[in-house]
C-alpha cells in the first residue's frame, strides 16, 4: 500500500465521520489509525461510536492492494459481526457513512 493511497483512505474516513456527525448529533464518533501486531501487513483505520459502543474498521492488507475491507463490530474488542470488501478505486465516504448508519444507529 502506497502512503498516498493510505492517506486517501484516511481522508475518506475523516470525511465520512464529518458527514455522519452533521447528520446525527450526539454519537461521539472518533477516527483512529493503528497497526496491529496480529496483522503486521495491514493498516487499520477505525471509527468508534462512544454512544453505541460500536466500531467500524477499514482494513487495507498489503497482499490485497486493490481492496478495502470494511468491518463492523464492538468497540474495544476484536469481535466483528460483518466484513465487506470494496474495490479501492471506487470506495467512497458514502460507503463508510452507510456502514456507520448501519452500525451506530
Amino acid at each position: 500500500m502506497t502512503e498516498e493511497r493510505l492517506q486517501d483512505i484516511q481522508s475518506i474516513a475523516m470525511h465520512a465521520n464529518t458527514v455522519f456527525s452533521k447528520m446525527y448529533d450526539g454519537f461521539g464518533t472518533t477516527v483512529g489509525f493503528s497497526r496491529e501486531p496480529q496483522l503486521p501487513n495491514a493498516d487499520i483505520i477505525t471509527i468508534d461510536s462512544l454512544r453505541s459502543e460500536k466500531r467500524i474498521a477499514l482494513v487495507v492488507i498489503d497482499e490485497k492492494p486493490g481492496v478495502v475491507a470494511l468491518a463492523q463490530g464492538v468497540r474495544g474488542t476484536e469481535d466483528f459481526t460483518s466484513v465487506e470488501e470494496y474495490p479501492i478505486d471506487s470506495f467512497s465516504s458514502n460507503d463508510v457513512v452507510k456502514a456507520m448508519e448501519s452500525a451506530f444507529c
